[in-house]
């Protein structure tokens, strides 16, 4: 079964709006957003996003098939954290840009200066590459979820027992629409990464 929908075509960054962004972010840490009261505008930030969550995790489920459910996600409570005030150039994985794209929206509505963030949609990595004024590169999947095992040891004795209820398991697991509450897994990222499950299934049997 394939996702039908098609939704949107973003537009890639090239070089020179790579290098334009990195400049007007340089220049935005070095005026206005040195001297604001950055509190303020992130609360407000805050509550924008607690606000338009329903159609941040809408976003998540057309880009990903992630349950829209599940992309809603829950509050931990108290996190420690740094917030340094750095002004950040965002790349988001090229697969999936939407949400980033709308929060960016929501970070010019809470009342931040221009460039203090600035989404970059590019194919592969190359902002790293891109002017020599950024002062560090940050490479993170903190909205992975990255918990698919590709390989689980089995004790002997208990093989068989594994085996049938991984299968039982596996056939009563609904493969649906991301916006279903009845489902509990939506469709893979993209057609290569559909195949490479194909292909570990076809290594283990």
């Amino acid at each position: 079964m394939e996702m039908p929908l098609r939704y949107i075509h973003v537009l890639w960054a090239g070089s020179a709006d790579l290098d334009a962004a990195v400049a007007a972010a340089h220049a935005t840490s070095k005026g206005p957003w040195r001297t604001l009261e950055r509190g303020r505008h992130l609360n407000k930030f805050s509550d924008l996003i607690e606000e338009n969550i329903d159609e941040l995790a809408a976003l998540e489920a057309l880009d990903n098939g992630k349950q829209s459910a599940e992309a809603k996600g829950d509050d931990l409570g108290l996190v420690l954290q740094t917030y340094p005030g750095n002004t950040i150039e965002l790349k988001p994985t090229e697969q999936t840009p939407l949400s980033a794209l709308h929060v960016n929206e929501l970070i010019v509505e809470a009342g931040f200066p221009n460039d203090v963030v600035n989404i970059v949609p590019d194919v592969g990595w190359s902002l790293p590459r891109a002017a020599p004024k950024r002062r560090q590169v940050a490479c993170t999947g903190t909205t992975e979820c990255c918990i698919a095992g590709t390989l689980v040891y089995v004790q002997e004795g208990i093989y068989d027992e594994f085996v049938r209820r991984s299968v039982e398991a596996a056939r009563s697991r609904i493969v649906g629409d991301a916006f279903s509450s009845a489902t509990r897994q939506g469709a893979q990222i993209d057609e290569s990464q559909f195949e490479k499950i194909l292909d570990y299934i076809d290594k283990s049997v």
